[in-house]
């Protein structure tokens, strides 16, 4: 290296923007580090959750218009239909702000639980795959039975923000990064070949099976 290039690496080493990007990108990479999905050390491995009468849990923070999410939601129905009254399903509204209609579709879900239909309305709204304007969640809700009287004032005002607000703030005190996020009794559930992908069908059974057992 002649002098003119070591003088060029010392006037960048010296420089305290860089200096101050590079401690910024190695707090970004720690972050990372420290809340992906997977390992013991994990900082949201576990969670609290409510115990129903010896039943598994399968706890979900998710997303109505989140791609990924649309596409577990049948794997999660599989393991209901499959294990029927020996597991139950606690979601856990977690709308990521650049889902436009995200917010809207969670809004509806809990009208819809006002009436006793959160799970019709749940699987109406996954299963539409993104289709989530507000005509749209008005026809699923005729569709499903509700009396629209009630639901379409319901959906307008919002009146469930705050639960659903309620539910995000406690994901991100959880360390959740994203959706969907699966914990078996409050246990992390994760890929067990890679855990940077989703949990597959194979990966709910074994940990199912195995809280069953106990």
């Amino acid at each position: 290296m002649n002098n003119k290039q070591a003088n060029s690496f010392n006037n960048l080493f010296s420089n305290p923007i860089f200096l101050l990007l590079a401690f910024i990108s190695v707090l970004a990479a720690l972050f990372y580090f420290f809340n992906s999905t997977g390992g013991d050390a994990n900082s949201h491995a576990n969670i609290d959750y409510e115990k129903k009468d010896g039943k598994v849990a399968i706890i979900e923070y998710g997303d109505y218009q989140c791609p990924a999410c649309i596409n577990e939601h049948f794997v999660v129905e599989r393991i209901l239909s499959e294990y029927g009254d020996k597991v139950f399903l606690e979601y856990r509204h977690f709308p990521l702000p650049f889902h436009e209609y995200a917010m809207k579709a969670a809004v509806a879900s809990e009208c819809a639980r006002d009436q006793g239909k959160f799970t019709e309305m749940h699987n109406a709204l996954y299963e539409s795959r993104g289709n989530l304007g507000v005509d749209s969640l008005r026809k699923y809700a005729g569709e499903i039975g509700l009396n629209v009287d009630i639901f379409n004032p319901c959906l307008d005002s919002d009146s469930h923000k705050d639960k659903i607000e309620k539910d995000t703030e406690q994901g991100n005190k959880d360390g959740i990064v994203g959706t969907p996020t699966f914990y078996i009794n409050g246990r992390l559930l994760v890929n067990s070949e890679n855990d940077r992908y989703l949990p597959r069908l194979e990966d709910f059974k074994r940990e199912i099976d195995a809280e069953l057992g106990k």
